[in-house]
């Protein structure tokens, strides 16, 4: 689940839930980059190990295991190389999963503590919906038809603007949302 500031209605659990997801997956991408990088040192001095086994090696006598000895040499820059993209890719999707949390904690952080319920369920609604979700509000309240009086004749608007004295604002990747 992506949550947007262009969503019209937030479910704080969503927000725990992706927050939670992320901090995960930021802990994996960690453990997985210091892993890349113990290759990558392992891979380093076993070369060097190598290197100096051959040196200790006579050219002519021994030419078949340093054939060999350099084919393992080959080997293991090769496996580096594979290793330091792999490193660069975890890199990149550790730097996306730190981004995406950002927004995320920073409306946890502000919303959290004026909202008793954050953690069983607050709805944050967007600033641009508020009059739409005012009218659904007052039609699941009671037998609201737009289309019959007096319903017709309500300033939804006007409702609406009252109705948000009863909540606290919160911004969003810029966008207000609207809570109580």
């Amino acid at each position: 689940m992506t949550i947007s500031s262009s969503d019209n209605t937030i479910d704080s659990r969503d927000v725990i839930s992706e927050i939670d997801d992320l901090e995960e997956n930021i802990t994996n991408h960690e453990t997985d980059l210091e892993d890349h990088v113990n290759t990558l040192e392992e891979h380093d001095d076993n070369i060097s190990e190598i290197e100096e086994q051959i040196s200790f090696l006579d050219e002519k006598d021994d030419c078949d295991e340093i054939e060999r000895l350099n084919n393992n040499i080959d080997a293991l820059k090769d496996d580096i190389e594979t290793t330091k993209n792999s490193i660069s890719m975890v890199e990149n999707d550790l730097i996306d999963a730190r981004e995406e949390l950002e927004p995320l904690a920073g409306l946890q952080e502000d919303a959290e503590n004026y909202a008793p319920d954050w953690n069983h369920g607050t709805t944050l609604v967007n600033e641009d919906y508020f009059e739409d979700y005012a009218r659904e509000m007052a039609s699941d309240m009671g037998d609201v038809n737009d289309q019959n009086w007096p319903y017709c004749h309500i300033d939804w608007e006007a409702a609406a603007d009252a109705l948000k004295m009863d909540y606290t604002s919160v911004e969003f990747e810029g966008t207000t949302f609207l809570f109580r």
